[in-house]
């Protein structure tokens, strides 16, 4: 019986800031602070036939040049692998990959990418959902943030996965091995696990719609350039280490003319 296969991106980064786009979704970062080696799935992100894979080095928002130590460097791949199969870096059927030369001692932001093609047949809702401008639907974006934000600081759970019933089923779609209850169980437990409960107060006037997936989704970022909807933590610069943090990340888009979670 031939095994299933599942679509990885491969990153390994060294003291560079870095995203990873992959359809122009962002799927992974790092940062100059730290080495990052790591295998994400990425199956959600992909349609069928022809994709693209987009490596942006240092800060995009800025256009002023940056340090790179020596020895800095970043290599991204995308590969299939057999379920189940060990995720050699140089395993797998390689279906892209980038390792750009970064300049030294400083470079300006710069991006390089790469077309690859899928075989998977599933088109996901966000790759279907119309383009779409923020500020057409400001009022509408703003208005389920909110509300969402509202079910967070309840800590109504029944409520916030109404909201993502959709992104997961899809993500049991796309990995049939961890099926729907499952999925729902992993999103309750994420929101139940907290012993400590001190969501964050999100300010509308803050809020921050990030265009991504060619503008069939927005991102929701505050003006820290974080998800706006999370909990307080003993250290906000590395929150992940506080067992009680918990945050709820958004992308948007327009599906059936009405906002919703799109991914």
């Amino acid at each position: 019986m031939t095994k299933a296969t599942v679509t990885y991106l491969q990153l390994s980064a060294n003291m560079l800031d870095s995203e990873v786009r992959i359809n122009d979704i962002p799927v992974a970062e790092t940062s100059a602070a730290k080495t990052v080696n790591a295998s994400v799935p990425i199956v959600e992100y992909l349609v069928p036939g022809n994709n693209l894979i987009q490596l942006r080095i240092g800060n995009p928002s800025s256009d002023g040049e940056f340090a790179v130590e020596d020895g800095a460097d970043v290599v991204v791949r995308v590969a299939e692998f057999a379920d189940g199969d060990w995720l050699d870096d140089d395993g797998g059927r390689q279906l892209a990959r980038l390792s750009p030369s970064v300049p030294h001692p400083t470079a300006r932001p710069f991006s390089v990418d790469a077309p690859f093609s899928s075989t998977l047949e599933r088109r996901w809702a966000w790759s279907v959902a119309p383009a779409f401008s923020s500020d057409a639907v400001k009022t509408q974006l703003d208005q389920f943030v909110m509300d969402t934000a509202g079910l967070f600081a309840a800590r109504d759970i029944d409520g916030l996965v109404r909201l993502s019933s959709g992104v997961l089923q899809e993500d049991s779609e796309a990995y049939p091995g961890i099926p729907l209850p499952f999925r729902t169980q992993d999103f309750t437990s994420m929101l139940a696990g907290p012993s400590l409960w001190q969501p964050r107060q999100v300010d509308p006037l803050a809020l921050q719609y990030r265009p991504i997936a060619n503008g069939r989704m927005v991102e929701v970022l505050d003006a820290e350039g974080r998800p706006p909807i999370r909990t307080l933590a003993a250290d906000d610069d590395d929150p992940w280490n506080d067992d009680n943090y918990c945050e709820l990340p958004l992308r948007l888009g327009v599906w059936r003319g009405r906002v919703t979670i799109l991914r």
